[in-house]
């Protein structure tokens, strides 16, 4: 499957599949995205968001979580997504804000890859959960350094990479293969009836196509599940209190 193929198939299984999606994420959260991932990404824009009329790049906006937090703290959002039926449920969930706040944002529908931002500067760069999505690491962050402004942040994330690379995991926690192993994993989060091909990523890959892109890697968070948050699954949480789930990284220009 090609580059061009792979896009087309996961913008695809977002239209049919989103708007189940962004109703779990909306009205009870999911576990890695809103319980894990949620506190510390919005920890990290705490400091950020006191600066006055923040423009923001949100790639990969899904139903807009993260897009309606940056709106209502006063910030000037560009949110971008390939799936028609997620960029209409960013639209939907933001426009309870009031409509000062509403009108801050770009509501467009591309890839990052595709999209031409002209010479936008953005004080931060956000890609959560967007790593795997890009076929060409080192592109990705490349561009994403172009639009970065001075002092400006990257904030991104994907499953981390022991999850990425194990066999399998029981209650003992993962069994790693072959960590070396490049090209796709196939993911079925979406719905079990479809798969879409994801990009695996090593430590050694995230930290190479970084410097290639003239970006550092400030810093890196491995979060756990909290186990005193709501999610009613309480054997998931204890798994993940004590397995990794995801990777938080935070970049800037060299």
């Amino acid at each position: 499957m090609n580059k061009q193929s792979e896009l087309d198939l996961i913008a695809e299984s977002y239209n049919l599949y989103g708007s189940k999606y962004s109703r779990e994420r909306i009205s009870s959260g999911l576990l890695f995205n809103d319980f894990i991932e949620a506190p510390i990404i919005k920890k990290l824009l705490e400091f950020p968001m006191r600066i006055s009329n923040l423009k923001v790049l949100d790639i990969g906006c899904g139903p807009g979580i993260y897009t309606k937090h940056l709106l209502n703290a006063g910030a000037k959002v560009v949110a971008i997504d390939s799936s028609d039926v997620m960029l209409e449920a960013a639209k939907e969930h933001c426009m309870s804000l009031p409509s000062e706040l509403f009108s801050k944002c770009d509501f467009i529908k591309s890839t990052f890859e595709a999209h031409e931002l002209n010479d936008s500067k953005f004080e931060i760069v956000m890609a959560t959960f967007m790593l795997s999505y890009f076929t060409d690491l080192t592109q990705a962050f490349t561009k994403m350094r172009k639009h970065l402004g001075n002092d400006g942040i990257i904030i991104t994330s994907m499953l981390h990479p022991i999850r990425l690379f194990a066999k399998n995991k029981n209650s003992h926690g993962y069994t790693v293969g072959d960590y070396f192993q490049s090209g796709n994993y196939v993911s079925d989060f979406l719905d079990s009836a479809i798969t879409i091909p994801l990009r695996r990523y090593n430590f050694e890959q995230l930290h190479t196509a970084a410097n290639q892109a003239d970006l550092k890697i400030i810093q890196i968070i491995e979060p756990k599940a909290d186990l005193t948050c709501d999610y009613p699954d309480r054997e998931k949480l204890e798994f993940y209190s004590v397995n990794p789930s995801i990777l938080i990284m935070l970049m800037g220009a060299k």
